[in-house]
């Protein structure tokens, strides 16, 4: 295998697997109460750290070591600042980003430590700073930090299969609910029916208020209609969708509530686009899960009303490579993400809201359904100014 000198940085568009390797933090040390760390510390801090670690920058640089790196290899910083894992490491490098992988260090005296290589979730040493990679080395086996990664991939799916159980009960229930509502529904109109028949026979320039009554019951139909279908699974069917005509279904169940927000709702569609091979209902799914993001996002930065306090979504077509898109975008003015927050969003259980306010899943459950289409969902976003997600879904062949 050939040598490499660090780690490729994650993209927003992956999904960075969990650190095999746990490290305990000590606490920061602040000049006085409320001062903002100094962009040294986070390094600072990794080189307490009581782990056989190392930080890499993007020419694959060592710019970091703990403390305990250096005390088991018998170097100094200076001896081993600026220059490159390779310098230390017996051999080939493992590949990197992937699987524990065994190893051997060189030590100054000359002779080795076989260890296990493993990279961390990447670090950032200042606020808009480019993340650096962190590789750390475990004493132990292989199969040991193997399977400490596969209990804790096993623990994440597990946590998944008991939201997806209770998300299964809240559908369920909603059904239910929609059901109950459906029965009167009808009823009403029915009888508006009647009422406009004998009005537009007696008093003709009473026949409106029939109308009104039908038509205002018309729209809680279709409400009902949306919810029933959305609480439904549809298991993996794909059929052609008119993605404008999904995006208007989940609109109808969350228009009310963003008016009550002082959301100011703005969709773009493209002229009779291409129609994509889905599931509507996982379609719905992720649109939910975007809008449900907008709205938090807004309400943040705009607890009141504001001109600014827009929600955005657009459909149009687009070119790449000579297959044609269909993308879906929902941009929102609120408070953005941090950029060293921005390769983590899509990890399962990974939120940047407050403990109760959010699960971590939707944008992973989002990206994982976009992917099983053939498409993709990329984020651009800039702390305190937006948010704009885009999902592109293939038409034509692959579409269809």
């Amino acid at each position: 295998m050939p040598a490499v000198s660090s780690p490729p940085r994650r993209s927003t568009e992956s999904i960075t697997e969990p650190s095999p390797v746990m490290s305990t933090f000590p606490a920061p040390e602040y000049p006085h109460p409320g001062a903002p760390l100094r962009p040294t510390t986070a390094l600072a801090l990794l080189a307490r750290t009581p782990a056989l670690l190392l930080v890499i920058d993007d020419d694959g640089r060592i710019v970091e070591a703990s403390e305990l790196w250096l005390a088991t290899l018998d170097y100094q910083r200076l001896d081993v600042l600026g220059r490159t894992l390779a310098d230390f490491v017996v051999g080939s490098l493992p590949g990197p980003g992937g699987r524990p992988a065994a190893c051997e260090l060189r030590r100054r005296a000359g002779e080795t430590l076989a260890v296990t290589l493993c990279h961390a979730p990447p670090v950032t040493s200042a606020p808009g700073e480019k993340p650096l990679s962190t590789v750390v080395f475990s004493p132990f086996a292989v199969s040991a930090v193997a399977l400490a990664q596969e209990l804790g991939e096993r623990q994440q799916r597990q946590q998944q299969t008991f939201r997806a159980a209770h998300l299964a009960s809240i559908g369920e229930l909603a059904a239910g609910v929609a059901h109950e509502i459906n029965n009167p529904i009808n009823g009403i109109i029915n009888y508006a029916q009647l009422l406009d028949d004998h009005l537009r026979r007696h008093e003709p320039e009473q026949a409106d208020i029939a109308a009104r009554i039908m038509r205002e019951a018309g729209r809680i139909s279709r409400i009902v209609r949306n919810l029933l279908g959305f609480a439904r699974s549809g298991g993996d069917m794909r059929v052609p969708c008119a993605v404008p005509a999904e995006v208007e279904a989940v609109l109808s169940l969350c228009r009310a509530q963003l008016r009550s927000e002082r959301i100011t709702l703005k969709v773009r569609f493209d002229d009779d686009p291409p129609r994509v091979m889905a599931n509507p209902h996982q379609l719905q799914q992720v649109l939910l899960n975007l809008i449900h993001n907008a709205r938090y996002a807004l309400n943040e930065k705009f607890p009141g009303g504001s001109e600014e306090k827009r929600l955005e979504i657009d459909v149009h077509t687009l070119q790449e490579n000579d297959v044609e898109y269909l993308r879906l975008t929902v941009a929102d003015g609120g408070t953005g993400i941090p950029a060293a927050c921005c390769h983590r969003v899509m990890e399962p259980f990974f939120t940047t809201k407050p403990p109760g306010a959010g699960t971590g899943l939707g944008l992973s459950i989002s990206r994982e359904i976009v992917a099983g289409h053939g498409g993709r969902l990329h984020i651009d976003s800039v702390e305190g100014r937006y948010t704009r997600v885009h999902i592109d879904l293939p038409t034509g062949e692959k579409g269809l």
